[in-house]
């Protein structure tokens, strides 16, 4: 009986602390995710080049968005086959981003023929 107890009161304390770093690890990712960007709606062509993609979209907004200020672009899947995929963008830094959201609360009307 003194096992079974002790072996109850081990599980518990584990199971507390696996919560734990699963809320460590939400928070750490989220963190990570502070200078990206998701930009939907931009059709999708052969051959295109993202980042290219978005310094377009920063000079459609009137910012200039230098290759340096970008650490990575990409595309990611949309599981419903009938929506364009997202461009995720991550700026270097979190200023740069916000001065993009910025521009287009600004803008509102943007759209991608533009």
């Amino acid at each position: 009986k003194k096992e079974n107890s002790e072996l109850r009161n081990n599980n518990a304390k584990l199971s507390s602390e696996v919560e734990d770093l699963k809320e460590r690890m939400r928070s750490l990712e989220q963190y990570t995710r502070r200078n990206n960007l998701e930009i939907s709606g931009i059709p999708v062509t052969a051959n295109e080049d993202v980042v290219a993609i978005v310094r377009d979209v920063g000079s459609a907004l009137g910012i200039a968005v230098e290759d340096g200020e970008v650490s990575a672009a990409h595309r990611i899947p949309s599981y419903r086959r009938e929506r364009t995929p997202s461009i995720v963008v991550q700026f270097r830094n979190r200023s740069t981003r916000d001065s993009v959201i910025a521009k287009f609360r600004e803008e509102k009307n943007l759209c991608a023929s533009k």
